[in-house]
């Protein structure tokens, strides 16, 4: 995505406000689909990378058709593009250390127009696929500065056309560091009642915060600025407190979180500066690599996955279609700020190739016909009428029995 870090992007027009606020949506619906389904474990996601490798797969769909409609709808864009145009635009931003990178691995059955179509505008790094995925989690490591490693497992499907990559990587320096002085071992109480130790960081000041934001189910919120401190801050951390400890008030969080209502910019203006004494652990957590395909077919993405002739974009093959989309990521903080890198990938594939026919069986267990050909001229050397196998030719046979005669007759003239 060198092409759309280097350009300078100007305000947000009412396009890009539209798509951001719709990758919101889809961003927090995708969360909560995989929250539900790792209620007691850590979940790190990024939105951004999961659009990006998708938003390649629309440039591939067929145009006007049902997967085309389906992925636009999932992710809330007008046409493939309008993601790049947003993705440029938080590139552009200050306040952190942003960067992001496209990348497509193909084979032959893939379209050069498409190819061409996704370098101009996704930016991405284009090469062959290979019988490995070794060079593109290579790729992937050197694009999240070594976070994001083993992406994709070996061996690479005979049958997969193409994989399309997003990655991420963002390091961002707290407007107001904690002292690490300050910083206490405590408790952390998990889900199923375990007390788990933690370098508890502590920090009080005005904030930005809500002890109860509704769009949160109740759930008190703290703004945490990214960037100098006399700004500007275009990224903050919104850290999200359950009223309640438990299962059932986090999910009611996280849910509410992917409620219509809700979008990052809808949050973030309901806090309100404040004094607030902040306790918040040092982190480090992973996720992935993971599938992402149960969870996108929930949110309605069907024809992608199982839809024939979806991709004449990207391949000629009316066969090929999404196999799978592969996410993994970490997120780490600590006093000085936040560490955080994802990638996502697209496994585009064919189906399998059609059952080949049964072998003709042929048996030659009965009479034939054999010729010995001259191929460049067709000239037949030999033919042969084969009624019987492995006997003596009858004209063997005949002409021994006219020599018998002759002789006969020559002695009989003879005497």
């Amino acid at each position: 995505m060198a092409a759309l870090m280097s350009g300078a992007v100007g305000a947000c027009n009412a396009s890009t406000a539209a798509s951001s606020a719709a990758l919101s949506r889809f961003g927090f619906s995708l969360f909560a689909n995989l929250c539900h389904a790792n209620p007691a474990h850590n979940v790190v996601l990024s939105p951004l990378v999961v659009a990006g490798a998708l938003s390649m797969a629309v440039a591939g769909a067929t145009a006007g058709g049902k997967t085309e409609q389906e992925l636009l709808g999932l992710l809330g864009l007008s046409t493939h593009a309008d993601f790049a145009v947003l993705t440029s635009a938080v590139l552009a931003s200050s306040g952190a250390s942003v960067s992001a990178a496209n990348g497509i691995f193909t084979r032959a059955a893939v379209r050069p127009d498409f190819v061409a179509l996704v370098r101009s505008a996704h930016g991405a790094y284009a090469d062959k696929l290979g019988s490995s995925y070794g060079p593109i989690n290579q790729w992937v490591s050197e694009k999240t500065q070594g976070h994001i490693r083993d992406l994709l497992s070996d061996p690479v499907d005979p049958l997969t056309v193409a994989v399309l990559v997003s990655a991420v990587f963002f390091k961002g320096s707290w407007a107001t560091k904690f002292d690490a002085a300050l910083t206490a071992a405590s408790v952390f109480s998990a889900l199923d009642g375990r007390a788990l130790p933690a370098m508890m960081m502590r920090r009080s000041g005005t904030l930005h915060a809500s002890a109860s934001v509704d769009e949160l189910a109740g759930a008190a919120a703290v703004r945490l600025d990214y960037g100098a401190g006399d700004g500007p801050h275009d990224f903050c951390a919104l850290l999200v407190l359950p009223p309640v400890p438990g299962a059932t008030a986090l999910a009611a969080t996280v849910l509410a979180m992917s409620s219509g209502d809700a979008s990052g910019t809808a949050m973030l203006s309901r806090l309100h500066p404040q004094r607030v004494d902040l306790e918040l652990p040092r982190l480090k957590a992973e996720y992935g690599a993971a599938s992402l395909k149960v969870a996108l077919r929930s949110l309605g993405l069907v024809e992608s996955f199982d839809g024939h002739g979806g991709f004449l974009g990207l391949s000629q093959d009316e066969a090929v279609r999404i196999d799978d989309v592969v996410t993994k990521a970490m997120l780490e903080v600590d006093e000085e700020g936040t560490t955080a890198a994802a990638a996502a990938a697209v496994i585009m594939r064919t189906k399998s190739a059609a059952a080949p026919r049964p072998p003709l069986r042929l048996v030659f267990d009965r009479p034939f016909v054999m010729a010995v050909l001259h191929v460049p001229t067709g000239v037949p050397l030999f033919v042969a009428q084969l009624n019987e196998p492995a006997v003596p030719a009858v004209a063997h046979l005949i002409g021994d029995h006219g020599r018998a005669h002759g002789h006969g007759h020559g002695h009989d003239r003879h005497h």
